[in-house]
């Protein structure tokens, strides 16, 4: 037992040996029968259960059983090699013991830690942690190495006093110097190693190494030839190339990327030199096109200054020709000219000192790949210059060499001599192709659902941000599916400067968009959409949610009528009568409170319809005040537009608001009987209003919402239906009819319309929300009179979050339950 404990005390202080090659089972056997050491199957099977488990030993106790135990003991030669010096660790007890120490650490047994300690340590006599507890069995096999330990370390040291060798040569010999492994004579010196065996060989062995059937496939490089470069993790030197993780491995590394592409390091070499041929003619060939792209460049940039000094001529001589009725419309001109010249020239040089730039970087990756080729054998150069061919590669094949701006720019002007009056609205203007910079982009939803068109309509515009009035542009909309497949949308010319590209979303997951106009991208493209599975409308289940009761104080509400969703989950709501805007956080929390009765800017008369625009500013129809009031998102009041009249831009009590990807502004003018656009800054765009052939015109409208296809679907209160508006025509269709059956309506208030198209509508007098399709075909409703939980009376506005939920404001309840 104490020599068991010696032996763990010397295995853990002591440094490994080196890796033997061959099974080290039958090396640690061979070894300990060499000293004398008895060890049966049983105890040795005992000691790999501990360590490696019942399948390890079952596989060493076989190994030691096919084993003769009957070999007499051979120390005839000592640890002497037949030339004097220090044999190798296969002979005598030296190297028994070196075979142990080399088993017991691939066991586990060992610590592989160099303590950098000189010679074999003393037994530990203080108090120490506690080596772990090994079983009667292991004991046996420790004594027994232990005994073979001080026989190998008595003879070295008494060989090393014989000899005048000191213990630092004594541990060179014992740490690996090279000898044949596989000559019977130990002493014969090493002048091959073979690389998958891990074998040194002399001269003779080499030889027969490179015949024998099994083996002539191996590498065998000479001791002083082998490559300079060792595995940090094995100590080896490196024979393999990964072309796939462009790294150099050792034999054993190679194992573990049997399933990538690999070379040798001589077969690597040889690619890689044919590569860099290759690579430089390619590459000279590249230099050669980014000159010529970057002449062209240049010269594009002249040909616009040239273009666009014509242009400001002619802008000039037209302008002399109208006088002083055109002097305005000639300085325009002449300014937005100049305008599109510097943007496109600024562009354009812009790309030629990218493409300098790509040039210097392109002869700086020739140099280093130059180098690495030049490197013989070098593993780590060879990898420098593979990372240098495939930086050169990816660089040929992503240059932009084409001038990313035209030289469209050009004075146009209508034929014939119109009328003065005529001649100013159309007396020409200065032509340049579409910009996507200056593009706008409209989305048909907030995101795509899978299995529904996505639509984008993209309105482009010129350099100088004009609409452009041609269809000429080239516009391209592409989408990179979750599966990293790139797909080409089907791009359609609506009108002037309007696109339309539609998509439709396969699988729910991350897709990104982009869109560009004559090859340059709109502002924000490319830009990243998640598509969303069809929410299934069997999760309209029980309130996830109620908001409000019924009071004055901060939370309560009075007679509430609009609700909205900001971009994070924020619930926005006109409490009417108490004449403010409350906003609360996703799960209830009041957050803030704007507004208060008057009629100066920030103060609100009984508001109706809330809306949040894509910056997060807050939009109320200030009703009772007969105009429209816009805050930001903490409450501060912005702006306001509208009084009271029923000319254009004035409001008879506008009862709510709905914005759309592009922050336009739709009001219901519900006592003026129509319905108004207006631009995010309050501009008066268009008016709808139409007289039915079938009903009287719009009867006091109330709610409306954007569709995702681009439409307006209003209800039409006392009309009892819905009344869908298409912006770009003006064109009325109706939905529904007065009742109370299934898809029937009585007195509508809020409508909302769902990524997918659905529309959800306050059905007011009949005491529910109902879920239409776009053709106003029923498909389920909510609710029924009461004051419960799910329960309405006088359901009114209806808004969708950005996770799908629905809330609805029931104005009677004073709350706000979230589905």
């Amino acid at each position: 037992m104490a020599e068991a404990a010696e032996l763990r005390h010397l295995v853990a202080a002591r440094p490994a040996a080196s890796v033997l090659s061959g099974s080290a089972t039958v090396d640690l056997f061979a070894g300990m029968r060499r000293a004398g050491g008895g060890l049966d199957t049983d105890t040795f099977g005992a000691v790999a259960r501990w360590r490696a488990g019942d399948e390890a030993a079952r596989q060493l106790s076989e190994t030691l059983a096919k084993a003769s135990l009957s070999d007499s003991v051979s120390t005839s030669n000592g640890c002497l090699g037949g030339g004097g010096g220090w044999g190798s660790a296969g002979g005598g007890s030296a190297g028994a013991a070196l075979d142990t120490l080399a088993l017991l650490g691939s066991l586990g047994l060992t610590d592989t830690t160099s303590s950098g300690g000189g010679g074999w340590p003393e037994r530990p006599t203080g108090t120490g942690s506690a080596p772990p507890a090994f079983d009667a069995q292991s004991e046996c096999v420790l004594n027994a190495a232990a005994q073979l330990m001080r026989s190998s370390e008595q003879q070295i040291s008494r060989h090393s006093s014989d000899s005048g060798h000191s213990s630092g040569t004594r541990d060179a010999c014992l740490m690996g110097m090279l000898f044949c492994s596989t000559c019977d004579d130990t002493s014969i010196s090493a002048t091959h190693q073979c690389v998958e065996c891990n074998d040194f060989l002399c001269y003779n062995c080499a030889c027969a190494h490179r015949r024998v059937r099994v083996t002539r496939s191996h590498t065998v490089l000479p001791v002083n030839a082998r490559p300079t470069g060792n595995c940090p993790l094995h100590q080896a030197v490196f024979t393999m190339i990964c072309n796939t993780c462009e790294l150099p491995l050792c034999y054993t590394c190679a194992l573990d990327h049997s399933e990538h592409s690999l070379d040798t390091v001589d077969g690597a070499a040889a690619m890689a030199q044919q590569r860099t041929r290759s690579t430089q003619q390619d590459a000279q060939a590249f230099l050669a096109a980014l000159a010529e792209a970057r002449h062209r460049t240049v010269s594009m940039a002249e040909l616009v200054r040239e273009r666009s000094a014509r242009a400001q001529l002619d802008a000039a001589a037209a302008g002399d020709k109208l006088r002083a009725a055109l002097a305005a419309w000639q300085t325009r001109l002449e300014k937005k000219a100049a305008a599109v010249c510097q943007l496109k020239v600024s562009r354009l040089h812009q790309q030629a000192e990218q493409l300098d730039q790509l040039r210097g970087r392109v002869l700086a990756l020739l140099d280093q790949l130059a180098s690495g080729s030049g490197a013989d054998g070098d593993a780590e150069w060879m990898v420098r210059g593979l990372t240098a061919d495939h930086q050169l590669r990816l660089m040929i094949g992503q240059a932009q060499l084409t001038p990313t701006e035209d030289a469209a720019v050009r004075f146009v002007s209508p034929p014939g001599g119109a009328a003065v009056e005529s001649l100013l609205r159309a007396a020409g203007t200065v032509e340049t192709a579409g910009c996507g910079a200056q593009s706008l982009l409209m989305e048909s939803a907030a995101v795509p659902v899978v299995g529904r068109p996505y639509q984008l309509v993209v309105q482009v515009r010129d350099h100088y941000g004009d609409d452009r009035r041609s269809g000429d542009d080239r516009v391209q909309a592409r989408v990179v599916t979750p599966d990293r497949r790139m797909l080409s949308c089907d791009v359609e010319h609506l009108a002037g400067g309007r696109y339309r590209a539609a998509f439709v979303a396969r699988t729910a997951g991350e897709h990104t968009f982009s869109i560009t106009v004559n090859g340059t991208h709109l502002t924000h493209s490319p830009w990243t959409r998640r598509a969303v599975s069809p929410r299934r409308l069997s999760s309209l289940g029980p309130v996830r949610l109620t908001v409000g009761s019924e009071g004055t104080e901060p939370g309560q509400l009075c007679r509430p009528w609009g609700v909205a969703f900001g971009g994070d989950g924020r619930i926005v709501v006109s409490d009417r009568s108490n004449h403010r805007v409350q906003v609360f956080s996703a799960d209830g929390r009041l957050l803030l409170a704007f507004g208060g009765p008057g009629s100066k800017n920030g103060e609100l008369n009984r508001p109706a319809g809330v809306a949040v625009d894509s910056i997060e500013r807050i939009v109320v129809a200030d009703k009772d005040n007969h105009r429209i009031c816009v805050f930001s998102a903490n409450g501060e009041f912005l702006l306001k537009f509208g009084e009271k009249g029923n000319r254009l831009g004035m409001f008879n009590y506008p009862w709510d608001v709905a914005c759309n990807s592009l922050d336009q502004i739709a009001v219901t003018d519900t006592r003026n009987h129509r319905v108004q656009l207006f631009s995010p800054d309050g501009m008066l765009l268009k008016k709808f209003t139409q007289d039915g052939t079938e009903w009287k015109e719009l009867d006091s409208p109330r709610g409306l919402t954007f569709h995702p296809d681009g439409k307006l679907y209003i209800t039409d209160f006392n009309n009892h239906r819905i009344v869908v508006l298409d912006p770009d025509t003006g064109k009325m269709t109706y939905l529904c009819r007065e009742g109370s059956e299934p898809g029937r309506l009585l007195r509508p208030q809020g409508i909302a319309a769902d990524d997918e198209g659905r529309l959800y509508v306050a059905d007011c007098r009949n005491s529910r929300v109902q879920v239409l399709t776009p053709h106003g075909e029923f498909l389920m409703k909510l609710g029924e009179h009461g004051s419960r939980p799910g329960q309405f009376d006088q359901p009114q506005g209806v808004a969708i979050g950005p996770s799908g939920q629905l809330a609805v404001v029931c104005l009677e309840n004073h709350r706000v339950q979230l589905f």
